[in-house]
């Protein structure tokens, strides 16, 4: 399903925070894809909240520091979703769950859907999503404001296992984006009413 911009970018902008609150908690979630998120009811209608937590891994020791990262793991997640370490059989870290919203966020938006969506081979997936490192027209294809995006995703893939991921970046990326669709909208009513 592809949302509007303003609705996609505010929904994928509650799936961070959301992400960005698991961590502080020293959590991973290790599976993260529009179906492990839901709406509330109600008053909370328009709250978006993280489901799904069967293959989450605590990520620091007791000493509240990040676990030292395991040399094998098996493949853990969605295949459409997997960050590229998944699929290398890494260990994952925070950034590993940013890449998968990342995914997440280009699934909410792109009318004819991740590049990889119908490949169900693994190995497959994982090479196009290396491809598309290489050749970001194949990932942003028919998207607004790419260079935005394509910042999002260069920051996180210059992130390592072990690092801090600096939400604030990302959130004011986010913002840049929202705000330019929001300018366009307005230009266009104004354009309406003038005629």
């Amino acid at each position: 399903m592809v949302f509007s911009i303003h609705t996609g970018l505010g929904a994928s902008i509650q799936c961070l925070e959301a992400v960005e609150d698991l961590h502080k908690y020293g959590f991973i979630h290790r599976d993260l894809k529009p179906a492990n998120y839901a709406i509330g009811l109600g008053a909370q209608v328009r709250c978006i909240y993280i489901l799904d937590f069967g293959i989450a891994r605590r990520i620091l020791n007791d000493k509240g520091e990040i676990k030292t990262p395991r040399v094998t793991v098996g493949f853990k997640g969605t295949v459409k979703f997997a960050p590229i370490a998944c699929h290398k059989r890494k260990e994952l870290g925070p950034k590993d769950d940013c890449e998968s919203w990342f995914y997440l966020l280009l699934d909410l938006l792109i009318v004819t859907g991740l590049p990889w969506k119908k490949i169900s081979d693994k190995n497959e997936v994982m090479k196009v999503k290396e491809e598309c490192r290489m050749n970001r027209e194949k990932l942003f294809y028919g998207v607004k404001c790419k260079e935005e995006f394509g910042k999002i995703l260069e920051y996180i893939d210059s992130l390592h296992y072990e690092d801090r991921v600096d939400y604030s970046y990302i959130y004011e990326l986010l913002k840049t984006v929202y705000f330019y669709f929001i300018f366009i909208f307005y230009h266009f009513i104004f354009y309406l009413i003038n005629q």
